[in-house]
C-alpha cells in the first residue's frame, strides 16, 4: 500500500471519527497511531510518544496558560467580574447604549486578567446578556457586544494564543505580548466608539 493511500485513509477515519462525535485529541492520534505501527512499528510509536510528551512537557512557556485561566477562574467565581461590569455600567450607564459599552469595558479588563477568549466571553455573557435584555436592547446588540468583547481576550495581555503563536514561532512572548496593549486599547476604545 502506497504512502498516499495510508494518509488518505488516515484522514478519513479522522473525519468518521469526528463525525461519530468522538473527541477530536482521539480522532487524531488513533488513526495515526495506526498508521505509525503499520508503517514503522511499535519502536516508532513508543519514541514518538516519548519525544512529543517530553518536549511539551519541559516547556516552561506552557506553564503560563493554566495559570492564566486559574486566574480567570479566581476573578470569575470571587464576583469580581459583576463587578467590574457594575463598576462601567455607573460610568457609561447614562449614555445611549451604556450597557453595551459597559460590557465592553469589562470584558476588556476581565481580558486582562484571564488570558482567554473563551473565558471572557462565557463570564460577560453570563453577567452582562441578562441585564440588556431586561433593559430593552435588541438582541443583535447584545450578542454583538459581547461576542466583540470576548475578541479582546485574544489581543490584551495575558493572552494565551500570544503564547502559543511564539512557540509556534520561536519569537519572544515577552514583545508579543507587549504589542497586543496598544492595539487591545484602541480595538476597546473603537468597539465603545462604535457602540
Amino acid at each position: 500500500m502506497s504512502l498516499e493511500t495510508i494518509g488518505f485513509l488516515v484522514i478519513g477515519a479522522m473525519f468518521i471519527l469526528m463525525f461519530l462525535r468522538i473527541p477530536i485529541a482521539i480522532a487524531m492520534a488513533v488513526p495515526s497511531i495506526i498508521a505509525i505501527y503499520f508503517l514503522r512499528g511499535e519502536r516508532a510509536i513508543f519514541g514518538a510518544i516519548e519525544s512529543i510528551l517530553w518536549t511539551h512537557s519541559a516547556n516552561y512557556n506552557l506553564i503560563t496558560i493554566p495559570m492564566f485561566i486559574l486566574m480567570g477562574q479566581l476573578i470569575f467565581y470571587s464576583g469580581i467580574g459583576e463587578e467590574l461590569f457594575s463598576m462601567f455600567r455607573k460610568l457609561f450607564g447614562k449614555i445611549r447604549g451604556g450597557m453595551a459599552i459597559s460590557s465592553i469595558g469589562a470584558s476588556a479588563m476581565f481580558a486582562a486578567t484571564s488570558g482567554s477568549s473563551l473565558a471572557t466571553t462565557g463570564t460577560m455573557g453570563v453577567m452582562a446578556t441578562k441585564q440588556m435584555l431586561n433593559a430593552g436592547y435588541s438582541r443583535s446588540l447584545t450578542g454583538g457586544a459581547i461576542a466583540a468583547g470576548g475578541t479582546l481576550g485574544i489581543l490584551i495581555p495575558p493572552s494565551n494564543i500570544f503564547i502559543i503563536y511564539g512557540m509556534l514561532t520561536e519569537q519572544s512572548i515577552g514583545h508579543l505580548l507587549m504589542a497586543g496593549v496598544i492595539p487591545g486599547i484602541i480595538l476597546t476604545l473603537l468597539f465603545m466608539l462604535t457602540i
